[in-house]
């Protein structure tokens, strides 16, 4: 399952969305969080780690190239 929260922050509902997926999610199922918002990593690894729930960074190959 895939979350886009855009350029929503998480601690500015982006947060409500992560929960209502994982709760949709079966058991086992990854769920993916894309987003724009500075400091959405960090946020999410703290989120995650304080909910018990595996947290896995990939940063979007295409903004670390410069758009290339």
């Amino acid at each position: 399952m895939r979350v886009d929260l855009g350029p929503l922050g998480f601690a500015d509902g982006g947060y409500l969305l992560v929960k209502r997926a994982l709760r949709d999610a079966a058991a086992g199922e990854e769920v993916t969080i894309e987003g724009t918002a500075s400091g959405l990593d960090v946020d999410l690894r703290g989120w995650c780690r304080s909910e018990g729930h595996h947290f896995s960074w990939q940063p979007d190959a295409a903004k670390d190239t410069g758009g290339r």
